[in-house]
């Protein structure tokens, strides 16, 4: 089963792979070869992601979690990450947790 190194990992690979394709699609843009449309494209598909990302967390392990919540803190706190796009997901990951722990004293 997927522990929190899993799902430390997971955060730190996902930021780093769209912080690296922003940049690849914002210099294609900007020597005009791609659309400007492509880089609202993808901030759009990036809103879409946090769909799947609340209907996928009830289904994480609690380390694999943590481990996630840690990566993407880590992101955050050097600067990768927005600060709404933090407190989106760790408002998520909150709601997560505690519907667990409840679940758990029923």
């Amino acid at each position: 089963m997927p522990d929190a190194r899993n799902g430390f990992i997971t955060a730190t690979v996902g930021v780093l792979d769209g912080i690296i394709l922003y940049y690849l699609l914002k210099g294609f843009v900007d020597a005009g070869l791609l659309n400007a449309s492509w880089l609202a494209v993808y901030e759009l598909v990036n809103i879409l992601a946090i769909s799947v990302f609340v209907h996928s967390t009830p289904y994480w392990g609690t380390g694999y979690l943590f481990g996630w919540w840690f990566g993407f803190g880590i992101m955050w706190y050097s600067g990768l990450v927005g600060s709404l796009e933090f407190a989106v997901y760790s408002i998520v990951l909150v709601f997560v947790l505690v519907t667990r722990i409840l679940r758990h004293i029923d």
